[in-house]
């Protein structure tokens, strides 16, 4: 029943009709308060009611505020290649989403996309030789990392960017060039899991999906007119 609510409001929001246009104003209020909640959730954190464990291995979280794809995956594995080269031991650490299994979970090369989710699963057939895991507590499945492959001296997570029971060393918004966050609004007038601001946590903010005709200094830049 969740789900289904969720990709109703999803729905709506990515459509650009007038009518559409007008729904997402009227539910302005309910965008107010969904951000307001994101925003109290992540004090919580902040001021020690909430207790926030830091890594017990050097960690990059990889995330977004959009609630859908702005390309972790493809930067996570882009992430993975770099390190690698550069001799790091690298492990993968996701959530799982839409999995059918729970807890802490090793991806192997002979489970499905049900058993582990579509991003974990995809990440694993590219980079077989990379300890990859599914954890929905980011802070347990470090431990057991560590516990399982007391070499890896890396973890990538993929979309923990909200997940503030965690404090990493690093964290990387990734944010799509023809929608960028600064333009959005929070669920379910728009498309964004917390208020614009809360970008101001990221270490490095990413720019995916440019287009490929792009002069190099546009490049390098933010979207014409996003700032």
């Amino acid at each position: 029943m969740f789900l289904g609510a969720h990709n109703f409001v999803v729905r709506i929001a990515q459509q650009p009709t007038f009518a559409i246009v007008f729904l997402k104003y009227l539910l302005l209020p309910f965008a107010g308060l969904f951000g307001l909640i994101a925003n109290a959730r992540y004090h919580l954190y902040k001021w020690g009611v909430c207790k926030r464990n830091p890594s017990p291995i050097p960690s990059i979280v990889v995330g977004n505020l959009k609630a859908g794809g702005t390309g972790k995956s493809p930067m996570v594995m882009f992430f993975l290649g770099y390190f690698i080269k550069k001799g790091y031991e690298v492990s993968v650490l996701s959530r799982g989403y839409g999995r059918k299994t729970k807890g802490f979970l090793e991806v192997k090369t002979n489970l499905s996309a049900w058993d582990c989710g579509d991003e974990p699963f995809m990440i694993k057939q590219n980079f077989q030789n990379v300890p990859v895991f599914v954890c929905e507590k980011r802070v347990e499945g470090l431990n057991k990392i560590k516990e399982l492959y007391p070499q890896v001296n890396l973890v990538l997570l993929d979309d923990a960017f909200q997940h503030f029971a965690l404090k990493a060393d690093l964290y990387v918004l990734l944010t799509e060039w023809s929608k960028p966050f600064n333009k959005d609004f929070p669920l379910p007038m728009g498309m964004l899991r917390e208020y614009r601001f809360a970008a101001k946590r990221a270490d490095l903010v990413i720019t995916t999906k440019t287009p490929g005709n792009l002069k190099e200094k546009t490049r390098g830049g933010w979207p014409p007119g996003a700032m």
